[in-house]
Formats: structure tokens, sequence, C-alpha cells
């Protein structure tokens, strides 16, 4: 008996077919409603659809060459169009499922531009330091202070007013006391400029950068998580850098007084602050729903969480992400994200590119020079391209 003439064998096949249909409504169903709701991918359920249209495809395409009366074909066309549109309604609704849910995102932030590439064009301070001229000049001018010894023995009427004014004659003794309190402030100062040398020769490895959080999506993002992985030869720091050096205020030659309590009040000297450290920041008042940054050292990494991320309203912390990279190179910062209604963590990469021009002149000659350092020598943020 052929084969088209097997009613039992026509009513398997139209079974299987049927079957097949059902199971995929039934999987197109569940996908999207596990898309709408976020507890699944739209595209596993994308991929649920096509396969199962897909398998339906095959099996119209075989009962088509088994049955070739006319009224089959026609019953099966209709059916693989059922599926076609059915197909596109999957679609429809794993759009409207992805526009319904929460897209977290970060990026680097700049006076100018948000970008997700930045270039740092640094500049080193390479400029030679003349230290035994620095500590010279120094002594000349504190020197400079003492009074030359006298030619002549004051007269009457000038030590009579020297004693009423309270100030004895100044001695040799006097004087030698005087250069004894000056070396002393000269190996003070010898450190002090030692000490912000080097940092003057190893700040422009310092960086401080800005970020952006925000939510692309059209709902808010809930309980996000923030992880910022920085490359093995970076150092991630948990505050600010700075150098706390303080010049010696340079002494001056006082006239020793009739009352030593006096002396001692006016040997007092004060400390100038030297410079150091980045500019200063802005008041830190953390964003609402921020917390972190928590840094960690090996590996080099940064987390932040945010409450709830709303769309349309970016997050922009108050204080920087601060790091130390030694070297030029053009580096990738690979960060995640993950929130309590997203499914899947997203992930995405930085771009930064460093590059170091190095100062060399003028020599440095006077402390002006060394604290007064030309405009530029920590170089400039640009995005990049």
């Amino acid at each position: 008996m052929p084969i088209r003439d097997n009613r039992s064998f026509q009513g398997m096949k139209i079974a299987a077919v049927w079957g097949l249909g059902g199971i995929a409504v039934v999987g197109i169903a569940v996908g999207t409603s596990l898309g709408l709701r976020g507890t699944a991918s739209p595209l596993a359920a994308a991929s649920l659809a096509v396969g199962t249209v897909a398998a339906l495809v095959v099996i119209i395409s075989l009962v088509l060459q088994v049955r070739s009366d006319t009224h089959s074909a026609q019953r099966l066309d209709q059916l693989a169009e059922d599926m076609r549109r059915l197909a596109e309604l999957t679609q429809g609704s794993i759009e409207t499922a992805r526009a319904q849910r929460p897209e977290p995102t970060l990026c680097f932030r700049t006076d100018a531009a948000l970008t997700s590439r930045l270039d740092w064009k640094r500049m080193a301070d390479g400029r030679a330091l003349q230290l035994d001229q620095i500590l010279e000049s120094a002594r000349i001018d504190a020197l400079a202070s003492v009074p030359p010894p006298a030619s002549t023995p004051a007269s009457g009427m000038t030590r009579d007013l020297m004693n009423l004014a309270g100030f004895r004659r100044v001695t040799d003794d006097d004087r030698a006391e005087f250069h004894t309190e000056v070396e002393r402030y000269l190996g003070l100062l010898r450190t002090s400029v030692q000490v912000y040398d080097n940092w003057r020769r190893n700040r422009h490895r310092f960086a401080s950068i800005s970020l952006r959080f925000a939510n692309t999506g059209r709902v808010p993002a809930d309980d996000v998580r923030i992880t910022l992985d920085f490359p093995s030869s970076f150092v991630c720091l948990d505050e600010k850098p700075a150098l706390d050096v303080r010049l010696p205020e340079p002494p001056r030659f006082k006239r020793r007084s009739l009352f030593p309590g006096l002396d001692y009040l006016s040997s007092v000297n004060a400390t100038v602050p030297f410079v150091g450290g980045l500019p200063p920041m802005g008041p830190n008042l953390p964003p609402p729903n921020l917390r972190g940054p928590w840094v960690t050292a090996s590996p080099p990494r940064i987390e932040y969480s945010i409450g709830k991320l709303l769309h349309g309203v970016p997050i922009d912390p108050n204080e920087p992400v601060f790091l130390r990279i030694d070297a030029d190179g053009t580096y990738e910062i690979h960060w995640s994200m993950t929130a309590g209604n997203v499914p899947d963590a997203i992930q995405g990469t930085l771009h930064l590119k460093v590059t170091t021009e190095e100062l060399t002149q003028p020599r440095i000659d006077s402390l002006d020079g060394l604290v007064n350092a030309p405009g530029g020598t920590l170089g400039s943020w640009t995005a990049g391209v």
C-alpha cells in the first residue's frame, strides 16, 4: 500500500506536527515570560523559539514530500505561515522584554567629555637640582642678618640707648652661636629638599581618574555591584597621594636682650609647608546610594556598590580613582557590573593610553625654582580616539 494511502501514518505525522507546534508555543511563552521578569536572557528565549520553528520547518518539508494531494499541502502551508507569524510575535516580545530591563554601564569622566578611551600625556620633572648651590645661597642669606663687628666701641649715649631698649652689645660668642644655628637649619633644609626632590621626580607616576556610573535601560537597576580590574603593573591607592614636607624657617639674627625670657620667645621658629600631593579635590560628600571604593592591592582592583541606579540619573563619585602607573603604554581596564534584576553580569573595557615627556630645563638653583615648577608638569587628560 502506498505511503500516501496509509491513514494511520498520516495521522501520526499530523499529530507530530501539531505536537511540535504546541511545544514551540509553550517554549516561546515560557522564554518570553522569563525575559520580561528578568530571570533569563532574552537571547535564550530567542534561541529556543528559533530552534523550535526550524524543527517544524524540517517536519513540514518531509511531510510535503510524502503527501502530494492539494488539500494536505494547503493545510501544511497554512501551518508554516502560522509558525512564521508566531516567530515574528516572539521576536517582538523579546524586544519588548529587552527594552524593559536595566542596562548599567560606566565610563571615564573628563572636564570636556564622557568616553571609554582616555589619553594621559604627562610631564616628568627631570630638571637637575643644584643642591649645594641652594644651600650656599640659604647660608649667605641667613648670615646677612648678623651685624658686622663694630670698629669702635659704642659711645656713652649709644650704649645708654641700647641699655634703655633692653639690648646688650653683640659679642663674638653671639655670632658663633648664630653660626651653629645656621648650620643646624641647613641640615634640616638639606633633608627636606632631598625628600621633596624625590617626590618631584616621581609625582608624574600618580594618576587620578574620574568615573561615571549610568543606566541606559528604561527601568532602575537594583543592588548594583561594580568591579574594575586594572593591569597587574598598576598600583591602586586607597587615598590621595600627598607629601607633607615642611621647610624650616630661615633663621634671622636677633640681638640679645637683658631679659632671657624674651629671648626664648623670639627664638621659636615657625615652619612653612612645602608643596606636595595632587591638586585639592572638592567637598568630600558621597553621592546617595553609592558605597566604596574598596581597594585591593593584589590583584589591583577597585569595587563599588549602588543601591539603586536610575535611568537618566548618572552617579559621579566625588573621589577619583588614585593609581600609580610607572610605565608608558596602552592599557585595558576590564569592568563588570551585576544587578539584582539583571540575570547575567554586564562586562566592558576602558582603554587608557599613557605617554610621558621629560622636562629637563632650566636647572633648579633656588628654592623658588624647586617649588614653582613650570605649568603642565602634572600632565593633561583628553578623550582618546
